[in-house]
């Protein structure tokens, strides 16, 4: 019930604030991946309304270590589409819009294999009013403001993958196990386009309130609305320390066999950028109550930190990165598992370190990463992997 409560004061908090303001930007628009690399985005002008259009590709190559003893770890080794996105945005006076589409977007039949197909969705789908220059409205489908993990855009990630915690583990590379990222949501955003500075001083904002069963749903599950904010504040450009929280009531299942399960989320970053040194770490954690079932309470818990040098004097410019993430799914729940396993048994550490290679004329860079896996002894695997990835933005 506190943090419930806490939540919904944060998510208060973040509507009313006159001083707090949230930069719209999610990484992923025209003009923040014009902003990061040599390219300028295709527009065109009809007179009240200028569109432009952008994208993004991502193309790789994954290695993982074949398990002796699980027939669906490093089995799969191959080339695979991480994303081919396409995107539109339009905007007239105060008014943007926007509409994108993956066409990476995957389908898996079934958890632990790699059987399924891909297929095309839409990612984003809002319009944005830009009341005052501190103040917007944003209806429709986006990025919900909870991680900056989640927020940044893949032209700002030093690394090919995001942290275990909000990547989870995907089919081949070892037990499937999902993220606690909240992804896009459908609802209305408060926000704006510019942050609120005093002095060398910078406040963020933003405040959504959601369907709350993620993207792409036809109706909301339950009628009850999710309650995300997020508050931001900064030193110039080399430190931003946030904060996110979240509620939402879920009903899961199909009729008549429905099941509510209610989540709260709390998250604090921090990102420091000096010169060529940037430096991230968080901390997120998930509790789930069952009210249908009665079972006990659950708590995931993940956090990470990495460090990332770019050196801009070589003939292609390179980043190298560290990062280490911790992925707790069961730090709090059950007294056992299916098969007698420990809460313990689930946790996932993994050591990634990255190597990006900028090319110095075209929107284009490349990835080359390694991750060593370490779970616990009663479900450890032989899964260590290579990612090799090449990143298109335009």
């Amino acid at each position: 019930m506190r943090s419930r409560l806490f939540v919904a004061a944060f998510f208060a908090a973040s509507l009313v604030s006159p001083v707090l303001a949230f930069a719209a930007a999610d990484g992923e628009s025209a003009s923040d991946i014009a902003r990061t690399g040599n390219t300028k985005p295709v527009a065109v002008d009809t007179g009240t309304v200028r569109v432009t259009t952008f994208g993004i590709f991502r193309g790789a190559y994954d290695f993982v270590q074949t398990d002796p003893n699980v027939d669906f770890v490093g089995q799969n080794n191959g080339f695979f589409l991480d994303t081919a996105r396409i995107g539109f945005e339009g905007t007239s006076g105060a008014l943007t819009t926007r509409l994108s589409f993956e066409g990476a977007s995957a389908a898996q039949l079934s958890p632990n294999t790699p059987e399924g197909a891909l297929r095309v969705s839409m990612r984003d789908a809002f319009v944005r009013w830009d009341v005052l220059p501190q103040m917007s409205f944003q209806l429709g489908q986006a990025k919900a403001p909870w991680a900056r993990e989640e927020l940044r855009g893949v032209q700002d990630r030093p690394f090919a993958n995001n942290a275990v915690g909000f990547e989870g583990v995907s089919a081949g590379r070892g037990y499937d196990q999902p993220s606690i990222a909240i992804d896009r949501q459908l609802g209305l955003l408060v926000t704006t386009v510019k942050p609120f500075e005093i002095g060398n001083l910078r406040f963020d904002y933003a405040a959504m309130i959601a369907n709350g069963n993620g993207r792409n749903q036809l109706l909301d599950d339950n009628g009850k609305p999710m309650l995300v904010g997020r508050i931001e504040a900064g030193y110039l450009s080399y430190f931003i320390v946030g904060a996110g929280a979240y509620m939402n009531d879920r009903r899961i299942g199909t009729l008549p066999n429905l099941y509510d399960e209610s989540d709260v989320g709390l998250v604090v970053d921090a990102l420091s950028k000096i010169q060529n040194l940037e430096l991230f770490a968080s901390y997120a954690q998930v509790s789930t109550k069952y009210p249908t079932t009665a079972a006990p309470d659950r708590k995931q818990i993940a956090w990470h930190a990495q460090a990332s040098y770019r050196v801009e004097w070589a003939p292609m410019p390179f980043a190298v990165g560290y990062r280490i993430a911790h992925f707790s799914p069961f730090a709090q729940g059950a007294a056992t598992l299916p098969g007698g396993a420990r809460l313990s048994d689930y946790d996932l550490d993994h050591h990634t370190l990255g190597l990006r290679l900028f090319h110095p004329t075209l929107p284009m860079s490349l990835y080359a990463n390694y991750t060593l896996t370490l779970e616990p002894a009663a479900r450890t695997l032989t899964n260590d992997r290579v990612t090799l990835l090449a990143q298109l933005t335009f």
